[in-house]
């Protein structure tokens, strides 16, 4: 059903966008651009006012038209900005490169450019926390393994922006006075591990190592990532920062590159389009705000509609009920199923080769094999009995598979399945 190759395709400004007002890190008063306002791409149209300016900018030139509510994934209601778009894409004029001279230069850097919530821990966490806190950190540790099935984000980001991401990581580190940096790999990303080495080889940088991480368990978490790379293990009522450790991840050091270098603050995002056999993906820069049913009938070879959408990325998928659903820092991926495994379609019969690597590598001691055998034969009694409900949905036993099955987007689904019971 997609018409996709492995290649990066920037996606066409939709009709409407649809921007999340993230109300959870404001602080201050709020300066909002009114109903009816032309507005630019980059340009503010949610400041906050307070210890950290932050500010929600456009990523469309177009007309503002409401502020409305919107259900997330059927359990709560946020606030969206509405914009129709002109198809312009104007660049708001007063978009510049910000002036670094000190911490707090750096901490507004950071607000302005717009990389909260880009990959799980991001730099905004310096923003979260205080001054003497602050002052405590002396680690940085960059999350360059953050596993999405099937795609390879990191891997084209860190080949066209090595240079920029170490540039922001010796920024961020002298702004923060910080004295060794960790940046993780998965041990099979030779091509990403290679690039970082030689930028840091070239600048000769000797505090700053790039450490491959074992490829047989997602290492995305920020306790494993920790554990792996300065050998720390951090108790469970602990934040990375209480034992001096800032944790980000290195899509955030390109987008903050992006801004300070050039004045450009995060309006796209990058993300992965595959179908469910896995001929067919690809990377697409699609603008902050769009539509689900916009990227997915963008990347639609036919006018068939696919009967199920994941969206989401390491650890973190939702099996969407409503289409409308805007695009958000957040996501990472489009899972798209053009056969719904709900109906037990036969041409959706992924191969399974009954290896038992799944089971072995379980963190819940289940069978994700049989999991996904029950429910391909669309048996909810045996389903059930499975323990598919207890699954932590971890995503390890997808990591590892041989034949690259999506065992960790069944089993939420085959969870919905049992729900609806």
């Amino acid at each position: 059903m997609l018409g996709l190759k492995n290649d990066f395709k920037v996606m066409p400004t939709p009709e409407y966008v649809y921007i999340k007002v993230d109300h959870d890190f404001r602080s201050g008063e709020a300066v909002r651009a009114e109903k009816g306002e032309y507005v630019k791409v980059g340009q503010p149209i949610v400041s906050y006012s307070g210890r950290y300016h932050s500010e929600l900018r456009s990523s469309v030139s177009g007309y503002i038209e409401d502020y409305i509510m919107y259900n997330d994934y059927g359990t709560m209601e946020s606030e969206y900005v509405k914009i129709k778009t002109d198809g312009k894409q104007a660049r708001w004029e007063q978009l510049q490169p910000p002036e670094i001279k000190d911490r707090s230069d750096f901490l507004r850097a950071i607000a302005s450019c717009g990389i909260r919530g880009i990959e799980g821990i991001t730099l905004a966490t310096c923003l979260l926390i205080e001054n003497d806190e602050l002052d405590n950190l002396d680690t940085l540790v960059v999350n360059a393994a953050e596993w999405i099935e099937y795609g390879n984000l990191e891997q084209t980001i860190i080949k066209k922006d090595a240079e920029t991401i170490i540039d922001m990581i010796c920024l961020t580190m002298k702004c923060l006075q910080l004295q060794k940096c960790y940046i993780g790999v998965i041990e099979n990303r030779k091509d990403s591990m290679a690039c970082l080495k030689w930028y840091l080889k070239e600048k000769e940088l000797d505090n700053i190592e790039v450490v491959p991480l074992q490829h047989s368990y997602p290492p995305g978490s920020d306790r494993l990532l920790v554990f792996e790379t300065v050998g720390e293990l951090l108790d469970a009522r602990m934040l990375s920062t209480d034992m001096g450790i800032l944790i980000a991840n290195v899509v955030s050091f390109s987008a903050l590159g992006r801004y300070i270098k050039e004045g450009i603050p995060v309006t796209h995002k990058l993300i992965t389009v595959t179908d469910q056999d896995r001929t067919a993906s690809r990377d697409l820069l699609t603008p902050l705000g769009a539509t689900i049913e916009d990227i997915v009938a963008y990347c639609s070879e036919d006018n068939e509609f696919p009967k199920e959408i994941l969206l989401g990325g390491y650890n973190v998928a939702h099996l969407l009920k409503n289409y409308q659903l805007p695009l958000g820092r957040d996501n990472m991926a489009v899972f798209v199923f053009d056969k719904s495994p709900q109906n037990g379609d036969a041409d959706v019969r992924l191969e399974c080769s009954d290896c038992g690597v799944c089971r072995d590598n379980c963190s819940a001691d289940l069978d994700p094999g049989q999991i996904y055998k029950t429910f391909m034969a669309n048996d909810m009694e045996g389903l059930k009995k499975t323990g598919v409900e207890t699954c932590a949905e971890c995503g390890r036993c997808a990591y590892v598979c041989p034949d690259k099955n999506p065992l960790n987007y069944i089993v939420k689904i085959a969870k919905e399945m049992l729900a609806e019971k």
